[in-house]
């Protein structure tokens, strides 16, 4: 089977899922299965809760980093924002890190108008946190490097 970039991102997103979850030292069972396309997951615990991870990456390796949601990325996290007791939405910026939001977070940048392609931009400045922008707005507060961690743990109680 060969590994192809998708692969190798996506692995980097559930390590660092795994390694936070670890460090929280929660008692958490989860289970990790597909979604509905290659971009999306579900973690289901132990206590019937499940979060929908959207992974969207870049192997543009300095900011700005940019990430296109065609319409039919959108209707997705759409879908899993229905179907799951949370959505979040992880941007992997190549070697730099994961930014990480929730659905709401993502509702403050790209709207719940549909356009057929649709950007969001993510800046860091060296050893700064991430500014999130999008089509339709951007967002107040900065995001930190360990936001994918504590959003996770978050969203599990």
């Amino acid at each position: 089977m060969d590994i192809n970039d998708q692969d190798i991102y996506q692995g980097v997103v559930f390590l660092k899922v795994l390694r936070q979850i670890e460090e929280s030292s929660t008692n958490l069972t989860y289970q990790i299965k597909s979604g509905t396309s290659k971009n999306s997951f579900l973690i289901e615990d132990n206590k019937s809760k499940n979060i929908g991870i959207y992974i969207k990456y870049t192997k543009k390796p300095r900011s700005p980093w940019s990430f296109s949601f065609i319409t039919e990325h959108q209707e997705e996290i759409e879908i899993l924002s229905e179907v799951c007791d949370q959505v979040l939405i992880t941007f992997v910026c190549h070697y730099d890190g994961i930014v990480c939001l929730t659905y709401q977070e993502l509702k403050e940048v790209l709207d719940e108008k549909f356009e057929e392609s649709e950007r969001v931009s993510i800046r860091r400045k060296a050893r700064g946190n991430y500014w999130v922008k999008g089509r339709d707005g951007r967002m107040e507060a900065s995001i930190t490097r360990n936001d994918l961690g504590k959003k996770i743990i978050e969203a599990f109680k």
